[in-house]
């Protein structure tokens, strides 16, 4: 029996629209600079729930200087998420720090730190 969160997620906990940048590839010109894919983007319906005090220890930024960072809940196309996805939520960026997807879910948790502007 696998564990799913598919009642969950978009009827008891208050779910929001965010958005994957997927950044697919890239290549080497005839000069050697590295040219970037184009990013690939992909909205999702998703959960999105602050880290508690053991989730911030088990990661070891505790005493980095840190914004804000935020666990990810989707249960659609779970099988395509990296850890080199980038996600827009509320208008900020964020970037994926960490995944669980377990064959046995229907979901993925994605623990993501936004982007600190230091300008």
């Amino acid at each position: 029996m696998s564990l799913s969160m598919r009642n969950h997620i978009d009827s008891v906990f208050e779910s929001d629209r965010v958005t994957r940048i997927t950044k697919a590839g890239g290549y080497y010109d005839e000069y050697g600079i590295w040219i970037p894919a184009p990013e690939v983007t992909q909205s999702y319906r998703a959960n999105i729930q602050p880290l508690n005090d053991k989730e911030i220890v088990s990661l070891g930024i505790g005493a980095e200087r840190v914004g804000s960072v935020i666990k990810i809940y989707i249960n659609n196309n779970v099988g395509s998420v990296s850890l080199t996805d980038d996600w827009i939520v509320d208008g900020e960026k964020y970037k994926t720090i960490k995944t669980d997807l377990r064959k046995t879910r229907s979901y993925v948790k994605i623990i993501a730190e936004r982007y600190d502007d230091q300008s």
